[in-house]
């Protein structure tokens, strides 16, 4: 899959979930809710096999490490809080394999 056409799919899919402007998660907001909508951006782009740095290039981050925190804080939180593991759910309705 095209890795340009797989974001604007997941940032819209996100958008939907979580209210989160596409705009906003490609921004340096920092907030929580746009914190969160960008860990499951990187989580769902991941989940569709690309590798980290690329998408840490398409989704305007420093590097690598960025996107595999936030994949990893998005595992972390599905385990432990409700909301995040109904989100996941919600995406998985959506047709991702996580």
């Amino acid at each position: 899959n095209n890795i340009h056409d797989d974001l604007k799919r997941a940032l819209e899919d996100i958008k939907d979930i979580t209210g989160v402007k596409p705009k906003d998660i490609l921004s340096r907001l920092r907030t929580a809710d746009v914190a969160t909508a960008r860990h499951l951006t990187f989580y769902l782009m991941r989940s569709l096999s690309h590798p980290y740095a690329k998408i840490a290039e398409v989704m305007n981050r420093s590097d690598h490490g960025t996107v595999l925190h936030g994949v990893n804080a998005i595992k972390n939180y599905a385990k432990i809080e409700r909301k995040m593991a109904a989100r996941i759910k919600a995406l998985r309705e959506k047709g991702y394999d996580i």
